[in-house]
């Protein structure tokens, strides 16, 4: 994975065990519903339609391989696009 799309900054909020204290979360919109999905604390999170993926959406707009959230222990998001047909 080379480049990065964007970066979001979560603050220096950290809980007593030094982690980062905030949850992140993906809300997928479809057409009148939608699906929130929450974000592990660190790591990386790979999301497409294979079953490989770590968080499936099941949508045609969706690659198999579509974009990864990668967090750091500081609390950084940085979103990267794995080649996908319709961008992230």
């Amino acid at each position: 994975m080379d480049g990065y799309d964007s970066t979001l900054s979560l603050g220096q909020r950290l809980n007593e065990d030094g982690d980062c204290a905030a949850s992140v979360y993906l809300l997928v919109l479809d057409g009148d519903t939608s699906s929130i999905f929450q974000l592990p604390h660190a790591g990386l999170t790979v999301i497409g339609r294979a079953p490989d993926a770590d968080l499936r959406v099941q949508h045609s707009s969706v690659s198999r391989q579509h974009a990864a959230f990668t967090r750091d222990d500081e609390g950084v998001l940085r979103v990267a696009d794995l080649g996908s047909h319709n961008g992230t």
